[in-house]
């Protein structure tokens, strides 16, 4: 087991590697890694996050695409992937597994979701003591869920995936009450997950029954799906370029 105790850590110096994923085959935006955000590819906010942090032994994109080699590795170092993993059907936790496989010197792997550019080192920074202290084998980043609670959602659809005639609320009519009841809900953001390495490849799952969570701001945490969540992130980058406290003002005015 990861000794995981900050003092146990000043002890043992531990091998820490930031991996960032990154196939070409993107549907929904192709091209998605490397497409112009803010003046810069896509994957560099990611690569430049890691590097800055000063937490990494080695910041790795891992992918099979050279086009989004050829930009990593200005940055970076590269890893070759197995087109096997860059298809559709392959998982995150797959691509992990290899990783480790090929490279079992790591100590803790730091999963970075290129998709997600908005994360800063000091956020990385204090998620990594967060996972230092929790002694959890597993830390991930999520976000409190704002103006849209899941709770009222309505499908026109079974679980099953069966079409069916109208709307009816997908989780059932016991959460229509006032919004201030409902309960504390998270979204997963790929913004960062911190693996203890052994633990992961003993439990062979990226959600172990002691996951723990480091909660964003929903701005930071903003994964890129859709064309729309690139238009929001490319409006958040391009305004905070102006005005880098405009967050930290605002919420301090309200307490926050």
């Amino acid at each position: 087991m990861l000794l995981m105790r900050l003092g146990e850590v000043e002890s043992k110096k531990l091998r820490v590697c930031a991996l960032i994923p990154a196939r070409g085959g993107s549907k929904r935006i192709p091209r998605k890694n490397i497409i112009d955000f803010v003046g810069k590819p896509l994957i560099v906010s990611t690569i430049e996050a890691a590097l800055q942090s000063a937490i990494f032994e080695t910041v790795v994109v891992s992918t099979e695409d050279e086009e989004i080699k050829n930009v990593a590795e200005q940055y970076c170092v590269v890893d070759p992937r197995n087109h096997q993993l860059a298809t559709d059907s392959a998982t995150l936790k797959d691509v992990c597994l290899e990783f480790i496989q090929r490279h079992p010197e790591y100590d803790v792997l730091c999963l970075l979701e290129a998709d997600c550019p908005l994360r800063t080192a000091d956020d990385l920074n204090a998620s990594w003591q967060s996972f230092l202290s929790s002694g959890k084998s597993m830390l991930m980043s999520v976000f409190r869920y704002g103006t849209s609670y899941p709770f009222w959602a309505l499908s026109n659809k079974d679980e099953d995936g069966t079409q069916r005639e109208g709307y009816q609320f997908f989780f059932s009519r016991k959460y229509l009450t006032k919004s201030q009841h409902l309960p504390t809900v998270y979204c997963p953001s790929g913004a960062f997950k911190w693996i203890d390495v052994k633990r992961f490849v003993a439990s062979n799952t990226l959600y172990p029954d002691d996951l723990d969570v480091y909660v964003l701001d929903w701005q930071r945490a903003l994964d890129i799906d859709t064309v729309d969540d690139l238009i929001v992130a490319k409006m958040i980058k391009t305004f905070l370029q102006e005005h880098p406290d405009f967050f930290t003002h605002e919420q301090q005015q309200f307490g926050k």
